[in-house]
């Protein structure tokens, strides 16, 4: 829908002014071809992990039945190689959190190599993907995507240049169709591939999102 409709709509009293400033922003990020994605433009809910210390982590689910956690880093100690490798296994059933460490160690490896490595060592599959070259400042970037062929429905796990951890898989709904994994086991994969310092502290009850 473009700018001017909502506005039109905001005048008629059906859209809130957040909306139409979110679409003229929008409208003016594509202008400079800049893509845009959002929940105003895809059927996908989106919430965040507030207390996951050193690190953003978002969770998404989408009406098409794929869930995506996004982990990011923002300290240098959680980009740490071992902590990187160690979650990327756990997502995918690897069943190893601690004792990630590749034979020979990290030396003269890229986080990549160190979690290919380590994956691959543990009969997963490790490949290569978005392979690219910036001429202009010298430097290559890639992304590597690690895979279970023992637990398929655990889906991909992909660590990026900027130390971000990237998983994917499907939830199970049998009314639509979807063949994947339950609400209980993904919520318990994310928590159990996050840091031992990220966690709800027992003091507070937890909450959930769906009543009743």
């Amino acid at each position: 829908m473009s700018t001017a409709a909502i506005a039109q709509e905001n005048e008629n009293g059906c859209a809130p002014a957040a909306v139409t400033i979110m679409h003229a922003v929008a409208d003016g990020l594509t202008e400079h071809g800049l893509d845009i994605r959002g929940p105003a433009w895809e059927e996908t809910h989106v919430f965040k992990v507030t207390n996951v210390l050193g690190a953003l982590c978002e969770i998404s689910v989408s009406e098409s039945g794929s869930v995506i956690l996004e982990y990011r880093p923002v300290w240098d100690s959680r980009a740490d190689p071992e902590c990187i490798t160690a979650m990327v296994l756990e997502l995918l059933g690897a069943g190893v959190r601690q004792g990630a460490r590749p034979a020979g160690g990290y030396r003269g490896r890229t986080l990549m190599g160190t979690v290919g490595t380590a994956a691959r060592q543990r009969g997963m599959n490790a490949r290569l993907r978005h392979v690219g070259q910036d001429d202009s400042s010298c430097e290559v970037y890639a992304e590597v995507e690690v895979t279970n062929p023992a637990r398929p429905d655990l889906g991909t796990a992909c660590v990026t240049d900027d130390n971000a951890v990237l998983w994917e898989c499907h939830f199970s709904a049998a009314a639509q169709g979807f063949r994947g994994i339950g609400s209980q086991e993904i919520a318990e994969t994310i928590a159990r591939s996050l840091p031992g310092d990220t966690r709800i502290s027992p003091v507070r009850p937890a909450r959930s999102l769906v009543r009743g």
